[in-house]
Parts: structure tokens; sequence; C-alpha cells
């Protein structure tokens, strides 16, 4: 593999041998890890530590049939490209990108729709206060600026849902834009096709979650908002295809970023789980840490710049994604021939960036980043304290969840 000389020279590209062979290993071992998950062969977690599992077999109908035809062409689609011997174009690999999104938006929702409880359960799943818990701080804030300035407040309050105390403000402000949203739209149409398709109604959603004891009495319309939601965080995280795409690029060359553009929209997480919000975080936070990869790359001050806002905007959705800063070190390390002088002046770009977004919200709001960093840890030390959950066991859960939500092929 040649090494680029320069700066600005293309990345390495990998042997058509060696793409294809990472490629093929990649996909069975993505796709052994979601079997392995469907089937119950490998943990997911026990006690406080369980992942809600997609549990109901999924019947053979339209929906799945329209998935498994999704999954098929994108692996036809990304084949195509990855077996001619040149490194494909660049307008090529937009074309490939364009129908892998396309076709990921109806592989994700083919797989939801085809499951006979998914937008009753996904949507009393965003209402609930144990498994999401953002929609229902959201709903509670009068507006944006006190998800910021009540931060510290709700952090140390144990009457809010556990994943809030200990995360940052990005996800309810996500939330609130999206309650705003639906609440604004005419959902007879929404509620309409549950009568048709699912046999219930909105207020008989908000009715159920609240007997189940999971959350507050919701109306029938936060109900129907909450479905739309649900399916809005299981089609979303099919953009981790654009920085999937380009850290495999830059590093590895364009085949390679294909192979992994086609892995981040079939992954284990979107067959296997409830709808969550971690897949959405690591859109985020790839799209930052792609942002440092070609900041590195190119050199230019503008995109350490945009590396700093990406950086931001990460830790604005969980504080966990600052040990991102591993791989974004590891970077450097096989790039020796760039000049310290230029690295630690993109450096400096990077952190202005970062100080620009949160010396503005501390200004603004009173939201202090290192502040609200402890108020998270300390919130995250009495949660386990009160549910006897050991710190080790905590990390190593953490590294075995994202290995499985991000998938293990594309990691």
């Amino acid at each position: 593999m040649n090494q680029p000389t320069s700066p600005n020279s293309p990345p390495p590209d990998l042997s058509l041998g060696a793409g294809v062979a990472l490629t093929v290993g990649a996909l069975a071992l993505t796709a052994a890890v979601g079997v392995g998950v469907c089937g119950g062969w490998l943990p997911t977690g026990a006690g406080e530590w369980e992942w809600a599992r997609r549990t109901a077999a999924l019947p053979w109908g339209t929906g799945a049939a329209v998935a498994l035809l999704a999954a098929t062409l994108i692996g036809l689609v990304t084949w195509d490209r990855l077996r001619p011997a040149p490194e494909p174009t660049r307008r090529a690999c937009a074309l490939v990108l364009v129908v892998i999104l396309v076709l990921g938006v109806v592989l994700s929702l083919g797989v939801a729709l085809e499951d006979p409880t998914y937008p009753v359960t996904g949507g009393m799943t965003v209402l609930s206060s144990l498994a999401i818990g953002y929609y229902t701080v959201a709903a509670e804030l009068p507006g944006a600026a006190e998800a910021f300035s009540q931060d510290l407040t709700r952090a140390a309050n144990p009457a809010v849902p556990d994943r809030v105390r200990t995360h940052p403000p990005g996800p309810i402000l996500l939330m609130m834009a999206l309650r705003d949203a639906g609440l604004a739209l005419p959902l007879d149409g929404v509620e309409d096709f549950l009568r048709r398709n699912y046999h219930v109604d909105g207020q008989w959603m908000a009715q159920t979650v609240y007997a189940t004891g999971w959350a507050r009495q919701w109306s029938g319309l936060d109900a129907l908002v909450a479905v739309l939601v649900a399916l809005l965080l299981t089609v979303l995280p099919v953009l981790l295809a654009l920085p999937a795409y380009g850290l495999g690029a830059i590093l590895a060359g364009r085949r390679v970023g294909l192979a992994a553009a086609a892995l981040a929209v079939t992954l284990p997480s979107v067959l296997c789980f409830a709808p969550g919000i971690d897949a959405l975080g690591a859109v985020i936070a790839l799209t930052g840490l792609y942002l440092w990869a070609a900041a590195l790359r190119r050199g230019d001050g503008w995109l350490y710049l945009l590396a700093g806002l990406g950086a931001a905007a990460a830790l604005l959705w969980s504080f966990g994604y600052a040990a991102l800063a591993l791989p974004a070190a590891a970077l450097i390390l096989p790039r020796g021939q760039w000049r310290p002088a230029r690295l630690g002046q993109g450096l400096i770009f990077t952190l202005a960036g970062l100080a620009v977004v949160y010396g503005a919200l501390d200004a603004a709001f009173g939201y202090s980043l290192p502040a609200a960093m402890a108020a998270s840890l300390a919130a995250q030390k009495e949660v386990m304290l009160i549910a006897h959950r050991p710190y080790l066991t905590w990390l190593g859960m953490n590294a075995y969840g994202w290995a499985i939500f991000l998938g293990p092929g594309l990691a």
C-alpha cells in the first residue's frame, strides 16, 4: 500500500482483492452479530443494563420483501463499484451514495412496518420516561433557552429520567423541535393509518403507556407525534453512511468508503432493537471525526474550524463522545510527514471552533461545559450507587453496546 507523500496526496487505495475480502468479512461479521442478537445467542444486557430487543418475529410480507430487495440492491450497487480495478470516480461514488441512502430508508421502513407492533411500541418507547426520556422533558420546557439554563438543575433532580440527568441538552432540543413540528401537522392521516393497519388510535396509546407506569398522562395528539418521531429515529441513522464513506475514503480509498457506507445502512441496531437515539448520536459524532480527518489531510484552516464545530455538536449530544479524541489523535500517527507547526495551527482552529460554540452558550444561557460535565458525572455516580451498578461494568457494557449498535463490521 503506497503512503501519501504530502498532505494533499490522495489516500492509499486497497487492492481489489483486499477490498473485496474486507467487504465480505465485514458483511459476514455484521450479519452474524445481527443473527446472534435476534436469536438471543448474544447478550443484550441483564437487569438494569438490558436493552429492549425486538422480540416479535417478523412475518414474511410486503414490508419484509421490500426490505430484502433494498438490501440486495444496496449490495449489488456497491459491488458494481468495488469490482472494477480502477478506483471509482467521485461522481460515481456520489451517485452510489444517493442510491444507498434512498435504499437504506426503504430498508429501515420495510423492517419497521413489517413488525405488527412497531408503530405502537415505537411510539410508546418515545413517550416512556425509562427508555428515551427526552420527549418527556422536552414537553415540560417552555422553550429552548431553558434546555440550557436548567441543565444543572435537571442533573441534580432525582425525579428527572436518569438518561436525561446524565446527558447534555442536545437530544432534548431535538425532541422539542420534533414535538413542535409534529403538533403543527394534521395528524388525522396518522391516526387513520394506525386504525386501519394496527387497530389502535392515539388515545388508546396514551392511556396504555400511562397504565404501564412508564410515563405521565399524555394526550392522544402526543401519542400520534411519538409514532412519527419513532419512525424518524428509525430512518435518520441511515445518514451514518455519509461520514462512514468519508472516513473510509480518506483512510483507505473510495472502495472502502463505499463498503463502509453500505454497512452503515444494514446495522444490527436497525434490525434488532426498538427505536433509539444512540445511532443518531453516532451520525453526529462520526461526522465530527470525519471533518477532523479531512482537515488533517488537506491542512485547511476552515476545515479545522468545522471539525471544532463538529466536536461541539457531538458533546452537546453525549459527553461520552469525548472518547473520540483517542481515534482523532491516532489519525495523526501515520502522517508524520505533516509539519508540527501546521498541526499546531490546526489544533488552534479546532479548539477555537469548540470555544466559540460553548462561549456563546455560556454568554447567552449560562451553560458552562465544564460545570455541565461535572454535574453529569455526579449524577452518573448517584444513579450507579442507587442501582448498584459497578463502574467497570458500566464501561464494559458501553463499549460492547457501541460495537453492537454501530455494527461490528463497520467499526
